[in-house]
């Protein structure tokens, strides 16, 4: 989030908002296959994908791509581009 500089990160298995966009655990990939959309973090080797738990009712970081996330792209003008994730 630009206004409060909180990012999502994922480290050691665990998600959490952490306040620089510096640290590696922070940097989030967008990957397309179709219409399939991929965030994968850069800071984990075997759980990098974000993923979500139906039973516990949270995000996390899991082994490979979670196909219940969907992903929207808004644009408020030319410059912006904000990604959000709804469960489906």
């Amino acid at each position: 989030n630009t206004e409060t500089g909180a990012y999502l990160a994922s480290r050691g298995g665990y998600l959490y908002g952490y306040k620089t966009d510096s640290a590696a655990y922070c940097r989030w990939s967008l990957v397309m296959n179709g219409d399939a959309v991929d965030a994968a973090n850069a800071a984990s080797r075997s759980l990098s994908h974000l993923g979500f738990n139906t039973a516990k009712v949270w995000f996390s970081v899991v082994r490979k791509a979670d196909s219940r996330i969907f992903f929207w792209k808004l644009s408020d003008n030319a410059a912006s581009t904000t990604y959000t994730t709804v469960i489906g």
